[in-house]
């Protein structure tokens, strides 16, 4: 009877350090993956506000450039039919026009 403890002590110390190494090498497994894919998913979200970033300044270069067309275009609109100086123009156009209107007609575009 003595050799049967002795028998089941051992052995149930023998499952008890294989669960042991089991856990621990489940939970370095699931350590990795998690850094891995932490890795992964920060470097896409950087990657995409670098990208949104590039994008944004493109737009704002297009936008800036759309502005002196807009005021080149004015300023040759005024020699041609010699309307005037061609800040005085826009500074009309500004106030028979408020804001909110002129929003209005830009997003019917």
């Amino acid at each position: 009877m003595l050799n049967t403890v002795e028998h089941l002590e051992h052995e149930y110390k023998k499952k008890n350090n294989t669960l042991d190494l089991k856990f621990e090498n489940r939970k370095r497994e699931l350590e990795q993956e998690f850094e891995n894919k932490e890795f992964d998913i920060e470097y896409k979200y950087k990657n995409k506000i670098r990208s949104l970033e590039k994008e944004n300044n493109h737009l704002h270069k297009i936008i800036d450039k759309f502005y002196e067309t807009v005021d080149k275009f004015i300023v040759w609109i005024c020699h041609k039919f010699e309307i005037g100086e061609s800040k005085e123009l826009i500074r009309n156009f500004e106030e028979e026009m408020p804001f909110s209107q002129y929003r209005k007609v830009l997003q019917t575009f």
